[in-house]
């Protein structure tokens, strides 16, 4: 089966502008169609540490509404991209931490500096 131009073309062209999206999310943030490079920027948010479990690679937070999710202030579990994040926080701790969507759930990719100011209950 052979393939006319016309279809070659459309192809081609279809092709080429995939990599331009993703650039156009890049530089021009709020541009609508380019929220492909968006959908990687870590999200921040606040919340006081309830529980570290570093075997497990997760900590509990009682964290502060996060209006780029549309959650409100909750508690929740959130597992950790690294085993090693765990021995940056402590139970008490309040801090600002960095999520990423992973599968269907976010997870803490990094922490930030800590806050002076606590989740409210």
């Amino acid at each position: 089966m052979t393939m006319s131009f016309s279809a070659a073309l459309q192809l081609a062209l279809i092709m080429a502008s995939v990599p331009a999206l993703a650039f156009a999310g890049e530089v021009f943030p709020d541009m609508p169609g380019t929220k492909i490079a968006a959908a990687t920027t870590a999200i921040p948010a606040t919340g006081v540490v309830l529980k570290v479990d570093r075997d497990n690679a997760m900590v509990k937070i009682n964290h502060d509404p996060i209006p780029v999710l549309d959650w409100p202030r909750m508690t929740m579990p959130f597992h950790l991209k690294e085993r090693a994040l765990a021995d940056q926080v402590k139970e008490g701790d309040t801090v600002e931490f960095f999520l990423e969507k992973f599968g269907s759930d976010y997870i803490i990719v990094k922490f930030g500096k800590p806050t002076s100011t606590k989740a409210s209950p």
